[in-house]
């Protein structure tokens, strides 16, 4: 879970994790130095039903850097068997994670969410204007690369930890653009990949 001043959603957010997944999973939470008081909130004696782990990095690590300081611990650890990230500012809704681990689970390196307005008519609020160009973005990657992705803007994913120990994370951005060049990774290698429909809590 990467986060930066996330006060008003993470404690929600991670309670949110289904409980049937309590006694299978380890949590991770970096803090990227946030000031609103997040680190110390989440350093307060917070009672989950599972293993909880938090990180401050010196310095504001971002988006990607976040990830790839999950990814690495997560590859030199042999019993885990799948890393999901979920965002620390409660857009994604973590019940659906149960969704992600079931499709990942039929032997895909990774499964994403899409944001789909015709499944979730009531729950995604994805602006309508942002919603289509996102869509029309996804249309123009999958062209320009030949791959054919639901969702190059995802930041709700499961992956393999098999699939991350073949990836040279540090080789790669520390932009936003972190999540395409996984998915251009995983075309390249030939990897069977999956996405489920979800919505965002945008507001």
């Amino acid at each position: 879970v990467p986060t930066f001043n996330c006060k008003e959603h993470i404690l929600e957010t991670i309670s949110k994790i289904p409980k049937n997944l309590h006694s299978k999973i380890e949590c991770l939470v970096i803090d990227n130095q946030s000031n609103d008081g997040t680190w110390e909130l989440l350093c307060n004696n917070i009672q989950v039903g599972f293993k909880l782990h938090l990180i401050r990095p010196a310095s504001n690590l971002g988006y990607a850097g976040s990830q790839k300081l999950a990814y690495e611990i997560a590859t030199k650890n042999s019993i885990i068997k799948y890393v999901v990230m979920l965002h620390g500012d409660g857009q994604y809704d973590p019940s659906l994670i149960n969704l992600l681990l079931e499709k990942i689970d039929k032997n895909f390196a990774l499964v994403n969410g899409f944001r789909d307005k015709k499944a979730f008519s009531q729950l995604e609020e994805t602006p309508f204007i942002t919603y289509y160009v996102i869509k029309f973005l996804n249309w123009l990657e999958n062209k320009m690369t030949g791959f054919n992705f639901k969702e190059w803007h995802s930041g709700f994913v499961v992956f393999s930890n098999e699939f991350l120990k073949n990836i040279p994370l540090h080789s790669l951005s520390n932009s936003p653009h972190f999540d395409g060049e996984i998915l251009i990774l995983a075309g390249i290698l030939n990897e069977s990949t999956g996405s489920i429909p979800i919505y965002k809590k945008y507001n």
